[in-house]
């Protein structure tokens, strides 16, 4: 549903392994992944989306700055 809605689909695994690839995804708490499950629900139910730097819809210029971000929130398309 996400991938039709907004282009992709993003889990919340996918986010922690672009923001800290080095990170043991297991050691992410119960809780902490709870709220960021809740967070990432409220944003696909308002039309948000977060996309990967190593996404195909991530903006080439954006991938080519010094320090790009490793996920964009966007609305809409890019």
């Amino acid at each position: 549903e996400l991938r039709e809605h907004a282009g992709c689909a993003v889990t919340l695994d996918d986010v922690i392994r672009s923001s800290a690839p080095n990170a043991d995804v297991g050691l992410v708490t119960t809780e902490a992944r709870a709220a960021a499950e809740r967070l990432l629900e409220r944003a696909r139910s308002r039309g948000v989306a977060a996309v990967r730097w190593n996404d195909a819809e991530y903006p080439p210029l954006r991938g080519a700055s010094v320090d790009p971000p490793p996920l964009l929130w966007v609305r809409g398309r890019i």
